[in-house]
């Protein structure tokens, strides 16, 4: 599985055509071709998952209240904020209109 850094957040994203209830078809060539270009189709096909949000790992010494410890993923964090950045951009290229339907879309896959 591809791994998301930090290195690897400077997208381009052209969208000169905002979706409306009547051009999803040339809204979603334009848009899939930006994703693709970028490198991104994973997130919206499920390809590249979620990482878990904690890893864990055995605790050393007596302080310890239980056997493991949780640390941040780092992996997670990564994917979340590119994530995060591909559903802002969909966002952004959908006609207002229409946004209020796509409240609750968490993902870029959920969008």
């Amino acid at each position: 599985m591809a791994s998301i850094t930090q290195s690897n957040l400077s997208y381009s994203f052209v969208t000169p055509i905002k979706l409306d209830q009547n051009n999803f078809i040339l809204w979603r060539t334009q848009v899939l071709a930006s994703i693709k270009g970028n490198g991104l189709e994973g997130f919206i096909n499920g390809d590249l998952k979620c990482p878990e949000k904690f890893i864990s790992f055995p605790s050393i010494g007596e302080a310890s209240t239980s056997d493991e410890s949780r640390s941040a993923n780092p992996e997670f964090i990564a994917w979340m904020k590119t994530d995060q950045l591909l559903l802002s951009w969909m966002m952004s290229s959908i006609q207002q209109s229409l946004l209020s339907t796509m409240i609750y879309c968490a993902t870029s896959k959920q969008l």
